[in-house]
């Protein structure tokens, strides 16, 4: 099962996606951006693949992000563009 990372340019943008997504009742971990994602804030949201394809990607208009990443066995892979409201 892949692991899904929703990245952001600032901490302002991440804290406001996670309030939309504790509204809508997405689960989700605050994690530690990795230092191999340049150029994103600190925080990034965690999500499982099962939460992320049920709720989490229909969110992402919603909200102001850098890039997601799908963590899988062959690394990381970038799967969506940012979005800015």
């Amino acid at each position: 099962m892949n692991i899904y990372l929703i990245t952001f340019k600032n901490t302002q943008d991440a804290m406001k996606a996670e309030e939309i997504y504790k509204a809508e009742g997405v689960k989700f971990s605050v994690y530690p951006t990795p230092p191999m994602i340049l150029g994103s804030c600190g925080l990034s949201l965690r999500l499982t693949e099962d939460d992320y394809i049920e709720k989490g990607k229909g969110l992402l208009e919603k909200i102001s992000y850098k890039a997601v990443y799908s963590f899988t066995v062959n690394g990381i892979i970038k799967v969506e563009h940012g979005n800015t409201l």
